[in-house]
């Protein structure tokens, strides 16, 4: 068996390691929300592509491509926004007096209540930051697909005119 100053060690090692989690978790939230802005913002910009120059003559294939980037800038601008919405992240509670609270407890109980603690947080924070990063990446995708359909339009839009 462990004996007492050993477990107080542990878990004071282990509360120190998990008192950062939830603000770990919500820079990583922040890092893909910006990531989620940046997309919109250059995909806004690739839109504002089609008044370059002058259009005389637009074919059905420009109009179509023209039609895909305009589709795409809206999937973009709703990806945004959901990435933008806020989220709930799930950290200890009172993580700065949680050990204060704690610390002249029977050390396993304590280790118990931090580790039943990170077991019911970090699957949900896990699930929050996992859906954020699809979403940023289909945003990254959609403003590239954006990207090509707008070089494609403004191609034909010149060829013909």
């Amino acid at each position: 068996m462990v004996n007492e100053p050993e477990d107080a060690e542990a878990v004071e090692f282990l509360f120190e390691a998990v008192k950062d989690a939830p603000d770990r978790a919500m820079a990583q939230i922040k890092s893909l929300e910006t990531r989620g802005a940046q997309a919109f913002t250059a995909a806004t910009i690739l839109i504002g592509l089609a008044s370059v120059g002058p259009l005389r003559e637009a074919s059905r294939w420009t109009v179509a491509f023209f039609a895909l980037a305009v589709a795409a800038y809206v999937v973009v601008a709703g990806i945004a926004l959901w990435l933008l919405r806020p989220g709930f992240v799930f950290g200890l509670p009172s993580a700065d007096t949680m050990w204060r609270d704690y610390r002249n407890f029977n050390p396993g109980a304590s280790k118990a209540v931090i580790m039943e603690a990170l077991a019911r947080d970090a699957p949900k924070n896990a699930d929050l930051i996992g859906a954020k990063e699809r979403w940023a990446r289909a945003a990254v995708i959609a403003t590239a697909a954006e990207g090509v359909a707008m070089g494609v339009a403004l191609l034909l839009s010149r060829a013909i005119s």
